[in-house]
This record gives C-alpha cells, structure tokens and sequence, in this order.
C-alpha cells in the first residue's frame, strides 16, 4: 500500500481545476525516481484518461456528467487452438475488463472533464471503447448555426487507430484525453 503522502499528492479538491492526468503523471514522475517500485505498487496496471468538451457545446442533461457517456474497457484473451488442416487455430477474443471509475472534473474556464480510472493486466492487449451515452439529452446555450451533433475524437500516439493499446510496463498508462467535438468539424 503507497504511503499517505503519495496519495495526497494525486487527490484533487473541489474547485481545483489541474486535470488529474496532469496531476498523477506529475506524482508518478516525482516518485519514479529511486522509488519506482512504489509507482508501480500504487499505480501499477492502472489505466488514467479523461473525456474533455468546450463549454459551448453544453453538457450531458443527467445527475452527473460521467452519466452522460459510455465507457468501457476490453482485452484481448489469447488462446492457440491447437493445429487444425487449415493450420493455426485461433481462439482468442475480446472479454469485458473490469468496469472503469468515472467522475466529474475537473472542469475549467473553457472545458468540462469527465475522468476516469481502469484497471487492467499487462499480459493482455486492451481496448478502449468511450461513447456518448444513448438517448441522452444535452443541455446548454449554443451557437445558432452550430447543429446538436457530437462525436467523440480518441487521443493520439498511446492508442492505435484500432481503439487498442498496450499497459506499460511499469506504473500507471495515460489515454490521454478524448474529446466530444461537433461532428461537422
């Protein structure tokens, strides 16, 4: 278990407005160095990401934000089936991991933030599949001429243009952010 001082630093307060990314990639690094063992205890095999948005495209009319979209993570479970007359057999395939931890912020003066926690295990290639939730309604002032269309724009250079990514090898994976856009752009 990490010592309290290294899950103070990751903790963010109401109204602070540093993304947690920012934050847990700061302590992971600060900590790294000589005590990289104690990154890896605490932060190991943890998946960090974030759902970002400008504030003028309103926000997900639900209890909370994180209620407004669909997150979820898969793995890829490799099996060799043996040798048939075709050849190789493979019976690997995609399961459900372990259901992520969403919540809101932190927001700033020109995004709102959805962030979110995962869990998962280094021997398995992962995927991440991060949707607007289904049939919900969006409230907030926007532009007149910008038509309600949004789509969700995943991050660049940790996931592949397949939606999957590997954990590293030591400490905690970061996405990135995902970002809800108007579908026009």
């Amino acid at each position: 278990m990490p010592p309290n001082d290294f899950l103070e630093e990751i903790r963010t307060a109401p109204g602070d407005s540093e993304p947690v990314l920012t934050r847990v990639k700061r302590t992971a690094e600060k900590y790294a160095s000589g005590r990289g063992e104690l990154v890896d205890d605490g932060l190991g095999d943890t998946v960090w990401g974030a759902i970002r948005w400008p504030r003028f495209l309103g926000w997900p009319d639900t209890l909370r934000m994180a209620d407004g979209f669909s997150v979820r993570f898969q793995y890829l479970e490799v099996k060799d089936g043996g040798i048939g007359p075709g050849g190789t057999i493979n019976k690997s395939k995609w399961k459900d991991g372990a259901p992520p931890i969403l919540w809101d912020g932190p927001h700033d003066n020109e995004s709102f933030r959805v962030s979110f926690l995962h869990h998962g295990d280094r021997k398995w290639k992962h995927m991440a599949l991060v949707n607007l939730g289904l049939d919900i309604e969006w409230e907030g002032v926007r532009p007149w001429w910008l038509a309600p269309a949004r789509r969700i724009r995943y991050p660049t250079g940790t996931i592949d243009g397949d939606g999957t990514f590997w954990l590293q090898q030591t400490g905690p994976t970061f996405l990135g952010e995902f970002v809800v856009q108007n579908a026009f752009y």
